[in-house]
């Protein structure tokens, strides 16, 4: 049999009070597959959910736009808008239960 060489790294792990299943953290990456308007699509969903079925901890959602389209940070990024935050909320609902899902501002 093969020896881990980071047995750690799949044991469960915490970040101050969050709890995590391993210690894997898939860092936030702009793919700039939000539409053109910066709302969530199949191919951002397909993306985060190959993510999540791939094992990771903890999946770190991109940088989100939170003054949409003052401060947009090119053509196809996601959106927040004040006081509404469905966009990224389909990404968090479409991942499996059991992942956890944090998102970079």
């Amino acid at each position: 049999m093969r020896e881990i060489k980071f047995p750690k790294l799949f044991e469960p792990g915490h970040i101050g009070k969050l709890k995590l299943k391993n210690r894997i953290i898939f860092p936030p990456v702009s793919t700039n597959f939000a539409s053109v308007s910066g709302e969530v699509n199949e191919r951002i969903i397909k993306f985060y959910t190959e993510r999540a079925r791939g094992g990771a901890g903890l999946i770190i959602i991109e940088n989100i736009c939170i003054d949409y389209p003052a401060a947009r940070h090119g053509a196809t990024q996601l959106r927040i808008l004040i006081g509404d935050a469905r966009e990224p909320r389909k990404i968090i609902n479409a991942i499996e239960e059991g992942f956890l899902v944090g998102n970079s501002i």
